[in-house]
């Protein structure tokens, strides 16, 4: 099994709370970078008075196409068309995170991944994502297109990550972040996240905290505070 992070929340606020996680935005470089980088809620718990909620993030990634249902803005919802299977870069040679080729029907509305090769050009932390030249920047706004990451423990239910729009004829390198954060409210799975809009809401950087496994309490005043 894929190693994994977990945060549990513990409900202390008095009354039944509902929780959703979602990551920081990746680390996107690469030929073309300028695109926004979405968060997306990766899972919802709902908790009843003095209840707890675990959410577990696997560390096993995969390569996304689809479409954002509109023009991308906070709370907006996404279909996801294709997953594949990728591998982040651990150092050179035999180490080197998977590359994936993304391609777009003739009319740029609907795209595809092909078989990642792995290893690829993936740079420690990272696995490529090639875009071709099967559509233009025009259709990838035109029709809403994005790529980004996942994530899944048994490879039938996914966490989508992150997505943004590509441009077209560009090899980038994407490297999943070790930063999460828990907040309280309604929402559903996939949508986006604007994190600046996001009220009470707290962050677990794992690259810090030196363990997989974190805890968090919530108050009465809503704010969260680490046990």
């Amino acid at each position: 099994m894929a190693p994994s992070y977990s945060i549990t929340v513990k409900n202390r606020t008095g009354v039944p709370q509902d929780y959703y996680l979602f990551s920081s935005p990746a680390s996107v470089s690469g030929d073309a970078s300028g695109s926004d980088v979405w968060s997306n809620v990766m899972h919802t718990l709902r908790t009843p008075r003095d209840g707890v909620a675990r959410f577990e993030m696997s560390r096993s990634y995969y390569a996304i196409c689809g479409t954002f249902d509109a023009d991308p803005a906070h709370g907006g919802k996404v279909s996801v068309y294709k997953t594949q299977p990728v591998t982040v870069g651990t150092g050179e040679g035999a180490g080197m995170g998977s590359t994936v080729k993304l391609t777009v029907t003739e009319d740029g509305s609907v795209c595809d991944l092909e078989t990642p090769v792995t290893p690829g050009e993936g740079k420690i932390g990272a696995f490529v994502v090639d875009t071709g030249t099967d559509f233009t920047q025009m259709d990838a706004r035109k029709n809403n297109l994005f790529i980004g990451i996942a994530s899944s423990r048994d490879g039938d239910r996914f966490a989508i990550e992150n997505t943004f729009t590509p441009l077209p004829n560009c090899r980038y390198y994407l490297a999943p972040t070790e930063t999460f954060y828990i907040a309280g409210g309604h929402t559903e799975e996939s949508n986006l996240v604007k994190i600046s809009v996001v009220g009470k809401r707290m962050a677990v950087d794992f690259r810090t905290r030196g363990a997989d496994d974190v805890t968090l309490v919530q108050n009465e005043d809503g704010s969260f505070i680490f046990q």
